[in-house]
């Protein structure tokens, strides 16, 4: 069906075979050799004498009268596993080359080969590829490429998961299903980027490279071995180069006390090490900032530490504790319910504070399998929603707050903090990587008993400048030369001050008097307007009066003609 496969029209564009159908085995190796590469040894033989002495003919076998007696010794069972196989591979090619991706799909669970087989159908999907210009058949072809290299990675990674260095044997081995190509090859020659890209492949890329000199050579020492082993034509490698051991054969003397130590140990130098970026401008401000907001750090995990164990101790005694009295149903979890320092941090704190940054694990599963599981689903609900959301947020605000408060001062105090590691690094020892800092102590302390013996038991002055951060004039004049010219450098400045400061005392002397001039001028116009207030309260209150007097002389007169 033409409509679905470009199979016809990739022979007929191709030009593989002469008549444009597969008619022989030959032709069928043609068209597999174009489709997938020429580096593919033939697949399919008129007999298998002739796929014997085809393998042998290649190399790929080794002419012993033992694998012959093997071949014919095999029981009926091998044979017919071996028969399955080569079934499963042929249906498995049909399918791709007819693009029957949905069948392929099922046959690759009955199939060991995977990596290889998914990656073989990337290579042919991609012909035909090139061969469409348009149409929802190019989007399925893509759609099935993606799949495919997807599905080699996915394998490949679970490989990884269980054995990295039997992976890296697996994709550079010589695969005999699909005429002796290995993992490798065929991705690189199908353009598979991602899968090229996995760390597995670029570990057995780096293997092949290295041969049997170890892969692990990226420092300047090393190169300079091995460029010494090249221009010796190989007589110095022995010697100076780092070959791969054997890892099982090796005995590693140090104990865990000693690993612990020098773990912390090289934690706390690579952050010693930031003090030498603190010089760099556009970062030593961000690291003193850094160094502000721990304060906020450690009230946040104090706050964090004692919600862990709240919720971690309910929980567990919950859910982990033996039963009493048919409390709860037990769980599929096993937990080591020892009280030891032990049991508390990997089953109490980490787990609870690994919650933080979203990792459940298997807290829900166990929680699912107790019996008290509605009790401690609550209790994990809650937990999540105060530590994950209020407080989370809580620290953030803090953060930002700290940034903000400590952002204009950042750079003087950088400043500071600059001028104290320069002075520390001047003082200090020109070697500075320990041990080799011992030697300069050493010197030192040599020094200083060469400088007592000839001082006071030889009573010969040898005086040698010491190297401090300060400025030690040798010249008598030059510390007056500085002072004079500290002064006439600073005079103008200081007669300005006192200028100013003559101005600012007048200003004040001016202001002062006017202020009192103002304060007389506001206690006149008071007195006057409260004069003015009593002079009209007199007026209105004589105005009542009248009115009273001639109210009450009519009264008095309407009474008299009454009578």
């Amino acid at each position: 069906d033409t409509n679905k496969t470009h199979l016809k029209y990739f022979i007929d564009k191709r030009g593989v075979v002469s008549n444009k159908k597969i008619t022989s085995v030959d032709t069928l190796n043609s068209i597999l050799e174009a489709l997938i590469g020429d580096y593919m040894h033939k697949l399919y033989f008129d007999a298998e004498e002739y796929e014997e002495q085809n393998r042998i003919k290649w190399g790929l076998k080794k002419p012993t009268d033992k694998d012959t007696e093997n071949n014919k010794s095999l029981s009926t069972e091998q044979k017919k596993h071996k028969a399955n196989i080569y079934i499963m591979r042929d249906l498995y090619l049909w399918t791709i080359l007819m693009n029957r991706i949905d069948i392929a799909k099922v046959l690759l669970v009955f199939m060991e080969n995977r990596i290889c087989s998914a990656l073989i159908a990337t290579k042919i999907l991609k012909q035909y590829h090139s061969l469409t210009h348009y149409g929802e058949l190019r989007d399925s072809y893509e759609k099935s490429i993606k799949y495919f290299e997807k599905y080699a990675i996915d394998c490949l990674n679970k490989c990884e998961d269980n054995d990295v260095d039997r992976t890296c044997e697996l994709i550079i081995q010589q695969n005999e299903l699909y005429g002796y190509v290995t993992c490798l090859q065929v991705a690189s020659d199908a353009n598979d980027k991602l899968f090229l890209s996995q760390p597995a492949s670029v570990q057995t890329i780096n293997n092949i490279w290295y041969n049997k000199l170890h892969p692990k050579q990226n420092s300047y020492c090393h190169r300079i071995a091995l460029l010494s082993g090249i221009i010796s034509f190989g007589l110095l490698a022995p010697v100076f180069a780092t070959y791969r051991d054997d890892d099982k054969k090796r005995e590693v003397g140090e104990t865990l006390e000693q690993k612990v130590i020098m773990a912390y140990d090289i934690e706390l130098w690579w952050l010693r090490s930031l003090s030498f970026v603190i010089v760099i401008p556009f970062l030593g401000p961000h690291l003193t900032a850094i160094g502000k907001m721990m304060k906020d750090l450690l009230f946040f995990l104090c706050i964090l530490a004692i919600v862990v164990l709240a919720y971690g101790t309910a929980s567990r005694s919950m859910a982990y504790f033996p039963t009493v009295n048919n409390f709860r149903i037990e769980s599929n979890c096993t937990v080591d319910n020892s009280f030891g320092a032990r049991s508390i941090f990997r089953h109490i704190i980490y787990p609870v504070y690994y919650l933080l940054y979203g990792k459940l694990n298997n807290e829900r599963r166990c929680l699912d399998d107790a019996g008290s599981s509605i009790t401690t689903h609550i209790l994990l609900a809650l937990h999540m929603l105060f530590v994950n959301i209020l407080l989370i947020t809580l620290f953030i605000a803090m953060l930002s707050k700290r940034f903000d408060q400590i952002y204009e001062d950042a750079r003087r105090i950088w400043h500071s903090q600059q001028y104290l590691f320069l002075r520390e690094y001047f003082v200090r020892s020109p070697l500075i990587i320990p041990p080799i800092t011992v030697i300069h102590d050493v010197c030192r302390l040599c020094q200083m008993f060469f400088y007592y013996v000839t001082t006071r038991l030889c009573h010969v002055l040898n005086y040698r400048p010491t190297k401090i951060f300060q400025m030690i004039p040798i010249q008598k004049n030059f510390r007056e030369n500085l002072r004079k010219f500290e002064g006439a450098s600073t005079y103008q400045y200081a007669h300005n001050q006192v200028n100013a400061l003559k101005d600012a005392s007048t200003n004040i002397s001016d202001f002062s008097n006017r202020k009192k001039k103002l304060d007389a001028t506001n206690d006149s116009y008071e007195t006057l307007s409260d004069v003015r207030e009593v002079n009209g309260k007199i007026s209105t209150l004589r105005t009542t009066i009248e009115g009273m007097q001639n109210r009450l002389k009519t009264y008095l007169l309407s009474e008299t003609m009454s009578k």
